[in-house]
């Protein structure tokens, strides 16, 4: 027999009472300021978004009509993964509870399940089977579409829940969190929480690529964060020491890391790929750019910038005390390459005063770059790129250097 008499958690989605998965879909899809689109999965390259959206929102419109005034419970889609008061529930010492399968929507619990599932969802940061987090989350995404993400008391609680130990490195539960701050455009909510939270690498790239289309900057407690999750080493890096690097970077860039990244991102990687949700009638797409190609070396070279541009004690004397002798020059160059680097590279060589473009013999680009003793720290960070690219060439006061002898504190480059 159903159980009327255990009450239902609030942020639990019941049948009869609140909008289906398909009815929030509808209207979200409909709101320009959430930022999502319909499932591009199917369509066509040569299809627009908003073409693809329409068709999407009238598939569902075709499969459930939808009234302002309709009636859910008298609706023929039963949303199943919300509570039905007229499904049996029992009590029974939580036989069978973790059988459950990864994907089961409640309708498909059995009734000692549904029990267990209702008592746990009064507290959801106590330990409890993965199919049953990952059917609250999936409660959970229908109402951040349906608020936009605006609703504090969520998102509280859904970070509330990432700090309990059953939740660690759940992955459904941090792109819900992720999801409600793109839907409310949060952008430096989404850098104050991959600051604060171990996110998972997988997770913690479509944030970083979402905070960059929401133009939002790289903050210095990111770094470590970041730094940490994708095996960058970075010794103890401190705030204040990020912070320093990080102003610095953005001086050679000219911009921000993520605002620089955001220019190189190509308008292929914009395009809205579907996402991924818990509750499977939440069929919708948004921007997921892959940006850790172009951040990472970013990173790597604020991380070991203090080892790059390390001067010996000799070399100090060497710069700092004037000399009778010729002028130490050292000359790189190097031409296209097929590097995800090479942006990079290329803003960075652009931005010394000696660069200069040339035309070799065969009348393809050279970019030629000349560094003094004092621009070493520079010239490391560039060379870290380009040691391997079957175009660089290097030569010392007018003599080329094979790549092998360049390395820090090299005898051949004294």
């Amino acid at each position: 027999m159903p159980d009327s008499t255990l009450p239902y958690a609030p942020i639990l989605r019941v049948s009869g009472r609140d909008a289906t998965a398909r009815e929030v879909l509808v209207q979200a899809l409909k709101n320009p300021d959430l930022k999502i689109s319909g499932d591009l999965s199917g369509q066509s390259h040569e299809q627009s978004a908003d073409d693809a959206m329409e068709q999407v929102v009238a598939s569902v419109l075709e499969a459930y009509p939808v009234t302002e005034n309709a009636s859910h419970a008298a609706s023929a889609y039963v949303d199943p993964y919300q509570v039905d008061p007229a499904l049996s529930v029992t009590h029974d010492s939580g036989a069978g509870v973790g059988s459950a399968s990864a994907g089961s929507t409640y309708a498909g619990l059995a009734p000692p399940q549904r029990g267990a599932f209702l008592t746990w969802a009064q507290d959801p940061a106590l330990p409890a089977p993965p199919a049953f987090q990952r059917l609250l989350i999936a409660h959970i995404e229908v109402t951040l579409l349906q608020t936009g993400g605006r609703d504090d008391r969520i998102l509280g609680e859904l970070i509330r829940w990432s700090m309990a130990t059953p939740w660690h490195h759940n992955e459904w539960l941090a792109k819900a969190i992720l999801l409600s701050l793109w839907l409310a455009s949060n952008g430096a909510g989404i850098a104050k929480w991959t600051s604060l939270a171990d996110v998972a690498p997988t997770v913690l790239e479509l944030a970083l690529g979402l905070q960059t289309l929401l133009y939002e900057e790289l903050q210095p407690p990111q770094i470590a964060t970041i730094c940490r999750a994708w095996r960058i080493p970075s010794g103890h890096l401190s705030t204040e020491t990020a912070s320093l690097r990080l102003r610095s970077i953005t001086e050679e860039l000219g911009a921000g890391p993520l605002t620089y990244v955001h220019g190189q991102i190509s308008p292929l990687d914009l395009r809205p790929k579907p996402w991924r949700a818990a509750h499977r009638d939440l069929r919708f797409s948004l921007p997921q750019p892959s940006i850790r190609p172009l951040l990472q070396p970013l990173l790597k070279e604020m991380a070991t910038s203090e080892q790059n541009g390390a001067i010996s004690p000799q070399s100090q004397t060497e710069t700092s005390v004037p000399s009778t002798q010729h002028t130490w020059l050292l000359i790189l160059e190097f031409g296209h390459s097929r590097s995800d680097f090479y942006p990079i590279v290329l803003e960075l060589a652009r931005r010394m005063p000696s660069y200069v473009q040339l035309l070799d013999e065969n009348r393809r680009l050279v970019h030629r770059v000349v560094f003094e003793k004092r621009d070493m720290r520079k010239f490391w960070r560039i060379w870290d790129y380009v040691q391997n690219w079957s175009t660089t060439h290097i030569y010392l006061d007018g003599q080329e250097l094979e790549n092998w002898k360049v390395w820090p504190y090299s005898q051949y480059l004294r």
